[in-house]
């Protein structure tokens, strides 16, 4: 069932319900072709408003793409009744599908007058975004993104030491928001993945900035001054600097930056992974030199058969409901991969987010 069909005895949901001074000319508003469906445009005079406000415990919502549209204007409906507004449509919408555990943001959107000043309560920062919608800051598809892909995955033997990320995460791979990014889009999927986390478990301004887009992204060095003009709108590469400077950006979340000289060094920063997943540490970024493909790092172990990392890559290509969680772990796509597979002649750079999740890892 789609969030926007409209169901019987709801009249606050769907489009047929749209006040009518609402209703503008029908086609695609933009950002709604990317979520696979056409919207109505707005009519001359409005503005989409968003309120994202966290989750910060698990909650059962729909499987898939949940948005929620209340449409009203500031004489007919107030700000006071929002909520109520977005209770009774939620429940309307939620009761026929199927449900899962979700924890990340909410979102209500819907339109006002555009000389309607924006409302402020407890719910959360209001965005005020003309007529983009979003969800976490991305198009519907990313809800089907998998997450958590690592679980179920045993380690190799039976290691005598062994630590992994704490709290969910999003697999942000090649082309799964409809961008096609193959053989340049590994270091943005895998900084993407690292702010999901931080969107999850609520680290620094993370209830207030949702995760980027890769223009965002790229907007984002530009206007800090790492990187030229030209760079916005570019397929050039970005890796564990760029990603550090971008947690800080969007979410004032530092990342801790460690240079390892060859592949056979690698051993030696076992610990510092080890102090980081066990302390409540999110996923590490670990880009190389001659090894230049980015990849997640989300565990460390250790035991007869040697150390091993669990490496998360982001170069399956597809839409983001492409995969399965068991055929990402039976392609490769998130495997354990001992330290003897990287390169030794190539320098590795790992980037740490330093910001720790609250309960035990997954």
């Amino acid at each position: 069932m789609s969030p926007l069909t409209p169901t019987k005895g709801d009249k606050d949901v769907g489009p047929k319900a749209w006040p009518a001074e609402l209703q503008g000319p029908r086609g695609p508003t933009p950002g709604s072709e990317s979520q696979g469906r056409f919207l109505p445009g707005p009519a001359h005079g409005t503005l989409r408003r968003e309120v994202l406000f966290p989750v910060q415990r698990a909650q059962k919502v729909s499987a898939g793409s949940v948005f929620m549209y209340c449409y009203f204007t500031e004489e007919k409906h107030p700000w006071g009744g929002v909520k109520e507004i977005k209770i009774s449509a939620m429940t309307v919408q939620l009761k026929p599908c199927p449900l899962l555990t979700y924890v990340g943001c909410a979102i209500l959107s819907f339109l006002t007058p555009s000389r309607a000043p924006l409302p402020e309560d407890n719910m959360g920062r209001v965005w005020q975004n003309g007529w983009i919608t979003k969800w976490m800051g991305r198009p519907a598809s990313d809800m089907a993104l998998l997450s958590a892909v690592h679980l179920g995955l045993p380690p190799p033997g039976r290691p005598h030491r062994l630590a992994l990320v704490s709290g969910p995460y999003r697999y942000y791979h090649y082309g799964c928001d409809g961008v096609d990014d193959r053989g340049w889009g590994c270091g943005y999927r895998t900084l993407q993945m690292m702010c999901s986390w931080l969107v999850a478990a609520g680290g620094g301004e993370a209830a207030h900035c949702p995760v980027p887009s890769l223009r965002e992204i790229q907007d984002s060095l530009v206007k800090m001054g790492d990187k030229p003009p030209s760079f916005a709108g570019s397929q050039d590469w970005i890796g564990t600097v760029e990603a550090a400077l971008c947690m800080d950006s969007f979410y004032a979340v530092p990342g801790k930056l460690v240079h390892i000289r060859n592949g056979r060094d690698l051993e030696q920063e076992l610990e510092t992974l080890y102090a980081h997943f066990q302390g409540g540490g999110g996923p590490v970024m670990m880009g190389g030199g001659w090894d230049h493909a980015s990849k997640g790092l989300l565990g460390v172990c250790s035991g007869p058969e040697g150390h091993h990392l669990l490496v998360l890559d982001p170069h399956h290509y597809g839409r983001a409901s492409s995969l399965s969680q068991q055929e990402a772990q039976a392609k490769g796509w998130v495997s354990w991969r001992g330290l003897g597979s990287f390169e030794e002649t190539s320098f590795y750079n790992l980037c740490l987010p330093q910001f720790r999740a609250k309960g035990p890892p997954l």
